[in-house]
């Protein structure tokens, strides 16, 4: 049991590190998350769960909106199976939602809620990244324009000074 905690919390760890860095390491990312949603089927659904807040993370949202859908169905479907067969008591280690299908409702239900919340965050984080780009780029106009104010009111003040004096010499 440990070590597949500590195998997840290193993956996770991992991803997160890694939020930020170029493209390339989008492929490294996916699969970690693969690593971490194959810990959840069998070890914790409560990884699932995690993972879903993860997802919108690491991919745009329509394929993280395709991960969340096909890792709910599988968990749903992987949960129903584990309950109906006979595995189930040969396996003691591997997890199962309740014995219900109200059980299986609320797998799936809890993990398009943290799904939901993960992609909150996301647009979040990308609208303030955006903010402040365009409050940078309005920063640097309003300089811009105050340089040729300044400029402008020097010029003025040059032309003013030269025909005053002109007209005098």
């Amino acid at each position: 049991h440990l070590a597949a905690v500590a195998t997840f919390m290193t993956a996770f760890w991992w991803n997160t590190r890694l939020e930020g860095t170029e493209r390339a390491s989008e492929p490294r990312r996916v699969l970690l998350l693969f690593v971490e949603a194959v810990l959840g089927f069998f070890y914790a659904t409560d990884f699932l769960f995690i993972v879903s807040a993860q997802v919108p993370f690491v991919l745009r949202e329509r394929p993280a909106t395709a991960w969340l859908a096909a890792q709910a169905v599988s968990s749903v479907a992987f949960n129903a199976w584990m309950m109906s067969s006979r595995v189930l008591g040969s396996l003691p280690a591997v997890p199962r939602a309740e014995a219900d299908v109200g059980g299986l409702i609320s797998l799936a239900t809890w993990q398009v809620f943290a799904f939901c919340a993960g992609l909150f965050a996301v647009t979040e984080r990308r609208g303030r990244r955006e903010l402040a780009m365009l409050n940078a780029e309005q920063r640097a106009t309003q300089e811009l324009l105050a340089d040729g104010s300044r400029l402008a009111e020097r010029l003025h003040i040059s032309r003013e000074l030269h025909d005053s004096v002109g007209h005098h010499l």
